[in-house]
């Protein structure tokens, strides 16, 4: 662990100064570049103003403008900036070579991208970076607005490139520099950091084999130090969870033994890990027999398969309303895990709630709402269809008139009865129906 951690650290270390400098690198570079490219583009724009490209395209109505436009740029040439590394050129609309500071065999003329522009028409000045030179392609026109003439202006960049490399050199030199300080600081950091973890893994390995006795030293106030502090600490709270644990387990055991509720837990292969008494005597288990996860299936006719709950498909599932041996059960599957020896466990637990009691009085009141339905629809279809014929035949004779209204009422006491009834039953069913009794001859009753 301790070279590893120690590589690690020469990494990081060694990867920051690489990157810093490499940034810092392409930022200077590409500031010279910059710098360069501006003070070219700014100097021709002092120059090709529309009054000088107006200057030079007048030449063009000459046969020899050629050598006219060469005079005036030369003319021109102290502020285009003419030297060594910088000349111009005079072409025609298709590019071809016509005259310009140096002759046509030392021209060397490349075609690049604000080149291909002015021979398509239009007069270019883009510059990018990372291109080998600098160019400037002004498009001259003759009277009847068509392209004629190219002058077209270059530089090498030789200047730019060689301060660039002698910036490059000057942070190489920075970097290889800045690594060999960066691996002598790394080892001695790594070292100061490993030390105290070092001692941290030997105490967990003791932890790991249960003792809990021997305490870390803490050395400093630093994090390393509050590390080893929170360490210890780490080991009496472990220690007391421990014993927690083994508590709560042996309380958990106890509740689920004694739990009226079928409890039945199966691993991931549907063996059963733990079953309680309640679901012993519901199943009829004797003594060694077994209640696998496909035969409790089987056996409860459960709409499911054993796949669905071992492959984890489902995190849980419920299953109301199963019948079994003459009982309405709720069955509830529940997925768990759990670590133990350096191993991953993990199943399903399945809860088996008697539910036999609602189920009937569910199925009771389902059948009374039904009941009352029916006993309600009557004399409402009666008393609809009597006053729907009244409304219908304004001039029915009265007597038949009679007849219908008086429909209405008996239905309309019947619904009234029968509206009475459901109070006493919900006054009945909540204990709230208060009663008078009363003494009376028991001989008229029976007569």
């Amino acid at each position: 662990m301790y070279r590893k951690l120690q590589f690690k650290i020469v990494l990081i270390l060694v990867s920051f100064i690489v990157c810093i400098m490499t940034v810092v690198g392409m930022i200077l570079i590409g500031n010279i570049f910059s710098y360069y490219t501006n003070d070219f583009v700014n100097q021709q724009s002092s120059v090709f103003t529309e009054s000088f490209i107006t200057e030079l395209e007048k030449t063009l109505q000459y046969e020899d403008y050629p050598e006219r436009l060469k005079n005036t740029l030369w003319a021109y040439s102290a502020h285009i900036g003419i030297d060594a590394n910088r000349n111009y050129f005079i072409l025609d609309a298709d590019g071809n070579y016509l005259s310009g500071s140096v002759s046509e065999d030392d021209s060397n003329i490349k075609k690049t991208e604000n080149l291909v522009r002015a021979i398509a028409g239009s007069s270019s000045h883009t510059q990018k970076v990372g291109n080998s030179s600098t160019d400037w392609a002004e498009v001259l026109t003759s009277e009847d607005g068509s392209p004629k003439a190219i002058v077209y202006i270059t530089e090498n960049n030789s200047e730019m490139k060689e301060f660039s490399w002698m910036v490059f050199s000057i942070v190489l030199q920075s970097v290889l520099i800045g690594l060999v300080i960066a691996i002598i600081l790394s080892f001695f950091l790594s070292k100061a950091i490993v030390s105290p973890i070092q001692s941290i893994t030997k105490k967990a390995t003791r932890l790991s084999r249960g003792d809990f006795d021997e305490k870390l030293t803490v050395y400093s106030d630093d994090e390393i130090g509050t590390l080893t502090h929170t360490f210890n600490k780490m080991a009496d709270t472990l220690k007391n969870n421990l014993n927690e644990i083994s508590n709560q387990r042996e309380k958990l055991e106890s509740i689920i033994h004694y739990l009226k509720d079928a409890v039945i837990a199966f691993d991931n292969e549907g063996n059963p890990m733990h079953i309680n008494p309640e679901a012993k005597a519901l199943f009829k288990l004797d003594i060694g027999a077994e209640l696998t996860l496909d035969s409790m299936i089987e056996a409860l006719d459960l709409d499911c398969r054993s796949d669905d709950l071992t492959v984890g498909k489902y995190d849980s599932m419920v299953l109301n309303n199963v019948i079994y041996d003459n009982r309405v059960f709720d069955i509830s599957f529940g997925k768990f895990n759990f670590n133990l020896s350096d191993q991953r466990y993990g199943g399903y637990i399945a809860v088996l709630h008697d539910v036999t009691e609602s189920f009937e009085l569910d199925k009771s009141r389902r059948e009374f709402i039904a009941t009352v339905s029916h006993e309600l629809g009557t004399p409402l279809t009666s008393i609809k269809g009597a006053t729907e014929t009244i409304v219908a035949n304004p001039d029915m004779p009265n007597d038949v008139k009679n007849h219908f209204l008086e429909m209405v009422i008996s239905e309309s006491d019947r619904m009234t009865h029968i509206v009475h009834d459901l109070l006493v039953i919900s006054r009945l069913d909540n204990n709230r129906m208060k009663w008078n009794p009363t003494s009376f001859p028991i001989t008229e009753l029976i007569e």
